[in-house]
């Protein structure tokens, strides 16, 4: 009879352990929300989020909210940024370091992190043009091409409006080829009819009419 007392208490503590470990989990999953994904180059590097040690390369949930971010390594020039980790969503960090002088070859004999640093270059530009895209919604309406016909050549450009990123890609051109000598007008009303003033402030114009084959697509 005593042992069945306690083989039930040991069941039912059993059970309650059970259930409480479960609720803890439930709790953390629930505060800890948010995700973010790390990866960085060197892969030698720490990553300190609100102060806390985290490695190169790895995925942790934490709370959602926004986060200091510092990013270091021996040889490497330190980065520090801000990084918002949302409720349910996983945010990417996905960041290079430039190494300093006595470690410039780094990404020459390191082949994994100069892949690394690849992407990260790659989804910089991504989002420094959809942030000048957003900003300068002329952009999405470039390149834009004016053509005519002839007996001699078939389709030729009268004149083209096209960009190109500068300054790091933190900027853009707008460049104005007129390849018939009487386009610059017409590039400019459409321009002004599209085009925000401060997005005129970068228009380039550039006369090819001298070069009857460069009018041939």
């Amino acid at each position: 009879m005593i042992k069945k007392k306690w083989l039930i208490i040991g069941s039912l503590a059993f059970v309650i352990v059970i259930l409480a470990i479960s609720l803890t989990v439930l709790i953390i999953d629930k505060i800890n929300s948010a995700t973010i994904s790390v990866t960085i180059a060197p892969s030698i590097a720490t990553v300190k989020i609100d102060g806390k040690e985290y490695s190169a390369i790895g995925t942790y949930k934490m709370p959602p909210g926004e986060y200091d971010v510092e990013i270091s390594a021996d040889g490497f020039q330190t980065k520090a940024q801000k990084l918002m980790a949302i409720d349910n969503e996983t945010t990417s960090l996905l960041v290079y370091l430039d190494p300093t002088d006595e470690n410039s070859d780094w990404y020459d004999t390191h082949e994994e992190d100069a892949l690394i640093m690849g992407e990260a270059k790659n989804a910089r530009t991504i989002e420094v043009v959809q942030k000048l895209v957003e900003d300068n919604p002329i952009l999405s309406k470039l390149p834009y091409a004016v053509e005519y016909y002839t007996n001699d050549y078939g389709t030729k450009y009268q004149y083209t409006i096209s960009y190109e990123l500068i300054d790091g890609d933190s900027k853009f051109k707008i460049t104005i080829k007129d390849y018939m000598g009487n386009g610059r007008d017409l590039a400019m009303k459409w321009l002004h009819e599209n085009a925000s003033e401060k997005a005129l402030n970068n228009v380039e114009y550039v006369d090819l009419s001298d070069d009857d084959l460069s009018a041939r697509p």
